[in-house]
């Protein structure tokens, strides 16, 4: 599999300047919203975690923590 900048760059030699003007912005809107909606997931993911956390008694750190100390 060839590398995603070695395909962008094969990409970037074949277009012209008007071709470039509009896929450049368009791949760049891409890259952002690829890099928001996995930042979301994993935000999504570690909400889930924590819920399931702390719906466990006994498992939350706050009950090892209080165990720890004899509380």
């Amino acid at each position: 599999m060839v590398p995603a900048k070695e395909q962008v760059k094969r990409l970037a030699e074949r277009l012209t300047d008007e071709d470039a003007a509009l896929v450049l912005p368009l791949m760049r809107t891409l890259a952002r919203r690829r890099r928001k909606d996995a930042r979301e997931a994993e935000d999504r993911q570690d909400i889930e975690d924590a819920r399931k956390a702390l719906a466990e008694p006994g498992r939350t750190p706050w009950e090892k923590f209080k165990a720890a100390r004899g509380l």
